[in-house]
């Protein structure tokens, strides 16, 4: 059986990395983006750990579904609809989730939201993947 530690390059699985702000970082449980605009991709995640320091390295999770808050600013949102979070620079690190397609695609809605209501509610984390 093959596996991927054969390859020598192999580093980790990715489901959770350590990153960086310059500014201050996410506390834990904190929806987080690291990019510096919609147009140049970037990582998505959940802050696992981290006290907003400027500087700080934080665990954030990559990969997996979390309890986070949404806000259905243009009408009711359904299971399988995008989340989508606001792009605000590189200094810029905890997310504003809605149905607002205006920034990366934060993840996949896991249950109902009326509109414009703000709930805490199952969203899958998505990798941006294309833009």
């Amino acid at each position: 059986t093959v596996t991927l530690f054969a390859a020598n390059n192999y580093v980790q699985p990715g489901d959770t990395i350590t990153l960086t702000w310059a500014n201050v970082s996410p506390t834990a449980g904190d929806p987080v983006i690291k990019c510096s605009s919609k147009a140049t991709g970037g990582i998505i995640g959940v802050a696992l750990n981290g006290t907003a320091t400027a500087a700080e390295s934080v665990s954030v999770a990559t990969k997996g579904v979390f309890d986070l808050s949404v806000k259905a600013t243009g009408g009711a949102m359904y299971v399988g609809d995008y989340v989508f979070a606001a792009v605000g620079g590189l200094g810029t690190c905890t997310a504003t989730l809605d149905d607002t397609n205006s920034g990366l695609i934060f993840g996949v809605l896991l249950e109902a939201i009326s509109s414009g209501e703000t709930d805490t509610v199952n969203v899958m984390l998505l990798q941006p993947s294309h833009l």
